[in-house]
């Protein structure tokens, strides 16, 4: 939309918030949360956030208390695909002191939250400084399909904000290079009917629009037309078997 933005914080933090959410399955309004949990961990000895270290581990001590709920919560449930899930039923970690269990999930916290961002961040970066690589991008589209994918995602978020299913996954169908034309038809499979019709808007308006600025973008990146369908589907339960992950492109599961 030719508009300077924080590149950072508008897009990759809140990727990476949405992907860790997914990941310990816990409210997408939370995605933030894992952020600020892991940040403090990086900045305990900065005096610019904290005046003393103490303040900085009260901080840790309420991320403890918001898993350690989760942690006897889950198990009682049956057992999913979900981080916390994984730890609360297998037989080495199903009885973590709370040292034990906060050292775990400060491991994966910081880990998700700071490989994730950098490489978002670092890509884009690392593009922009090297434009011969970012040529070939140009040249050959087919090296970018999954980057559509999240270019329809980034736009989802726009639309969608705090509505957005945390459960949800997008496949690239057709992706056919014309020439001057370049042909992509991508599926949203979301696992509820209730997701599919937030996703859909009124009349389809919503999805509508997440298609019309993800295609502008797709079209600054390549030059060139594209023409994009963006369709919605139901497949439930698709994140909890590996057959339907592994149906939906993902192999290594």
């Amino acid at each position: 939309r030719n508009e300077v933005f924080n590149w950072v914080k508008h897009v990759s933090v809140e990727l990476t918030g949405q992907m860790l959410a997914t990941l310990f399955d816990v409210p997408q309004e939370d995605r933030l949360k894992l952020v600020y949990w892991s940040d403090t961990v990086q900045s305990l000895g900065d005096p610019e956030l904290f005046d003393t270290p103490e303040e900085g581990f009260q901080v840790l001590f309420e991320c403890l208390a918001y898993f350690t709920e989760l942690y006897e919560q889950r198990k009682k449930e049956p057992p999913k695909f979900d981080l916390i899930s994984m730890l609360a039923h297998d037989p080495s970690t199903n009885n973590m002191s709370p040292q034990e269990l906060l050292g775990n999930i400060i491991l994966l916290i910081v880990g998700g939250n700071d490989t994730t961002r950098n490489s978002i961040s670092g890509g884009v970066l690392a593009l922009n400084q090297n434009p011969r690589e970012y040529e070939k991008l140009l040249q050959n589209p087919s090296l970018i399909p999954k980057m559509v994918s999240e270019i329809i995602r980034e736009k989802m978020m726009r639309q969608l904000g705090e509505e957005l299913p945390y459960a949800l996954t997008i496949q690239i169908e057709q992706f056919m290079d014309e020439g001057k034309l370049v042909r992509i038809e991508a599926v949203v499979f979301v696992e509820r009917e209730g997701q599919k019709i937030i996703l859909i808007g009124k009349g389809g308006s919503r999805l509508k629009r997440i298609g019309t600025d993800a295609r502008k973008d797709i079209e600054r990146l390549l030059g060139r037309k594209v023409m994009l369908n963006v369709w919605a589907k139901v497949k439930s339960g698709w994140s909890d078997s590996d057959r339907a992950i592994k149906s939906l492109g993902y192999d290594d599961v």
